[in-house]
């Protein structure tokens, strides 16, 4: 008698307890599928600033290329923004921008006065 009372009473807990990691196996599922959501949009949005940041930068050169060819502003006044510029160009780190499309776009800095309408429309495809 004392194996059929210890039995009953352990049997309804063991249930109850494994009722309760599935129930908990589940919703931590549930929130892990919920980080994964959030790093994807932060990953996305990551990638939106990366494309803003350099679509600043390839504004801010042709600008300056433009005013510097225009006569707007001085070659040392195109240098010094040039410069900065310079610095702001990311290593490459995909299969798209390619340590050839950073140093082609380094040229195309370095030439700042020789530049001409060609070239800044090859630098937006870059």
């Amino acid at each position: 008698m004392d194996l059929l009372s210890t039995l009953s009473t352990l049997i309804p807990v063991l249930t109850a307890i494994a009722l309760l990691v599935y129930w908990l196996g589940r919703k931590f599922a549930e929130i892990n599928e919920e980080f994964e959501l959030i790093n994807r949009r932060f990953a996305e949005i990551d990638e939106r600033f990366k494309r803003l940041e350099s679509a600043f930068i390839q504004f801010a050169d042709t600008l300056l290329t433009v005013l510097g060819s225009k006569g707007v502003l001085t070659d040392t006044e195109v240098f010094a923004p040039k410069s900065a510029v310079r610095s702001m160009i990311p290593t490459p780190k995909s299969k798209y921008y390619t340590e050839e499309v950073r140093k082609k776009l380094l040229e195309l800095l370095d030439k700042i006065h020789m530049i001409t309408l060609l070239e800044i429309q090859r630098s937006w495809r870059i």
